[in-house]
Order: structure tokens, then sequence, then C-alpha cells
């Protein structure tokens, strides 16, 4: 079967069962074939993206923008990472989603080279993606601040809600 043909007999078997996102998520729910293959695709870019900066990050910083944003060091990396998403977020406030495409490739650029310059694997962050996920869905971000802030929150609200019930 060749390889269109067979993409669309999986995704015709596949998309039935696909549908809104169930909150929270059941135990043991699995992702489809085609969202592991896009996942998988995805994060072999990263890889390759991640190797390709690995290399580039010692180059002539005349002639590699990579290597340029290495030798003007991590607040300049910080910059340009923060810089890409505001102009991400301009894109997508005004609907303009082509320029969101390239405004979101930039940005993945700048978040490996800056990944690249802490020492940070990509690896490294698919196992907090994972971990995340096991604890709140693949869709959710940590709440902030965490067990002490909301430990802190919880002793500051104490006094207010005694004075309330007296």
């Amino acid at each position: 079967m060749a390889g269109a043909a067979r993409h669309a007999a999986l995704r015709s078997r596949i998309e039935p069962r696909m549908g809104p996102p169930v909150c929270p998520p059941p135990a043991g729910c699995h992702q489809t074939l085609i969202e592991r293959s896009n996942a998988r695709r995805m994060a072999d870019s990263l890889q390759r993206l991640h190797a390709a900066v690995l290399e580039a990050r010692f180059r002539d910083p005349a002639c590699s923008r990579t290597a340029k944003l290495f030798a003007d060091g991590l607040p300049k990396m910080a910059k340009k990472l923060a810089e890409e998403a505001v102009e991400l977020s301009l894109e997508a406030l005004q609907g303009k989603r082509q320029a969101a495409i390239l405004e979101s490739a930039d940005l993945i650029y700048n978040l490996i080279v800056l990944w690249t310059a802490m020492g940070i694997e990509p690896d490294e962050i698919w196992s907090e993606i994972d971990r995340r996920e096991r604890l709140y869905g693949i869709a959710e971000k940590l709440p902030k601040g965490g067990r002490a802030q909301r430990a802190k929150r919880s002793r500051q609200q104490a006094p207010a809600v005694a004075a309330q019930t007296r």
C-alpha cells in the first residue's frame, strides 16, 4: 500500500475515536498512532536542530548566526528568545497564521540555542513533559508556586477565615 493510502487508511480507523479532550484524562489514556508519529517527528526535528546548534556554536561568528549568539552570551540569547515570543504573540493577535508559523520556528530555534548554552538536553525537557502529563494531563501546566507557595497562601488566608467565622 502506498504511503499516502496507508496514512489515509490509518487516519480513517483512528479519527472516529478522536474527539474533544476529556478532563481529566482517563487513567491509561493512550495517544493515537498519528499523534505518536507526529510527536516523534517533532522530537526528531528538535533533536536534529539541537545537534546542529551544538555543531555550529564554535564556528566563526562572522559566518554563523548561531556562533554569534554564543559569542554574545546568555543575556543576548535570552533577549532574542523573548523578542521572538513577543513577535509570535503579536502575529497571533493579528490573526496572521503564516507569520505565526514563521515566528514559531524562530522561537523554537532560539529556545534550542538557549537550552544548549545552559547545557540542557532536549531529553530533559521531554522527561519533564512526561512527568507533568502523568500528574496533570498533557495539556496542563504546573500550578505556579508549588507546594510551599500554596502552604504560605493557606496560612495567610487562615486568619481571615477565622475572623469571618467569629
